[in-house]
């Protein structure tokens, strides 16, 4: 068994997230329409910011039952660094934080001294009273070759990805949420976005238990949403996938 935190020459990994919801008792303590605070935290690692907006609809009834449908363009602020392969991102009035790394993947360890780092800052800043819920996410995209076409000569069955999973031709799409008496969920998704395309293999792992807001309890936290995170990788890939990973040839 490899060390949860190996780093790869090939790594199929296109995306990682660190999402923190925050429970806050006064959301008007800081407000998206003048985020120069959150900037100035951040401004060092993150100095460009942008703002985005997430459509949503919202459904009222009327006492007669009708429903009316209202679209609402709720703001997001992104902050990247200077190559635009890392960012942070704060919506739904605050309440939601976002560390994000795209491709090329640094490692856990990086990832985890940017949230070690920034969190304090920022948790004096949104002022949170507790946290709602933290996950941990990896977007993995497999490149199948001619030599080994199939997803079963990249993925094997086990308790989370069935054998009828594994052995599908294309195209496939399958997800799967499981939770265990802790309060830990795990959401997986192995799908075939274009018939004959690559493969994204999405794992996703949320501790949905409310956690302290202090810096030691949330790294805690992500340190063992990691080891899970892992152990579902590690025991979900083939040796192929490996010798891959690892920068061998086929």
């Amino acid at each position: 068994m490899e060390t949860a935190n190996p780093k790869y020459p090939n790594a199929t990994i296109v995306e990682a997230l660190c999402e923190i919801h925050l429970v806050r008792q006064d959301s008007s303590e800081f407000n998206l329409s003048r985020p120069l605070p959150f900037y100035m935290a951040v401004q060092e690692l993150f100095p460009t910011m942008e703002t985005v907006f997430d459509e949503q609809i919202e459904v009222i009834f009327s006492p007669t039952g009708e429903p009316t449908h209202n679209r609402i363009n709720s703001p997001r602020l992104r902050f990247f660094n200077e190559s635009r392969t890392s960012l942070i991102q704060l919506g739904q009035d605050g309440n939601v934080l976002t560390f994000n790394v795209l491709k090329p993947y640094p490692g856990w360890e990086a990832l985890r001294a940017t949230v070690e780092s920034l969190w304090p800052k920022l948790r004096d800043i949104l002022k949170p009273q507790k946290i709602g819920r933290v996950g941990l996410r990896y977007i993995n995209r497999i490149e199948r070759s001619q030599e080994f076409p199939l997803l079963s000569d990249w993925l094997k069955p086990n308790d989370y990805l069935p054998k009828a999973v594994v052995a599908s031709r294309s195209p496939y799409n399958f997800n799967a949420s499981v939770e265990d008496a802790e309060g830990r969920q795990l959401n997986i998704r192995v799908g075939e976005p274009e018939p004959g395309g690559a493969t994204i293999f999405d794992i996703d792992v949320v501790s949905k238990r409310s956690h302290s807001p202090e810096t030691e309890e949330l790294i805690s936290t992500l340190n063992h949403l990691h080891d899970e995170e892992w152990s579902v990788f590690e025991g979900s890939i083939t040796e192929t996938f490996m010798r891959h990973l690892r920068g061998a040839q086929g």
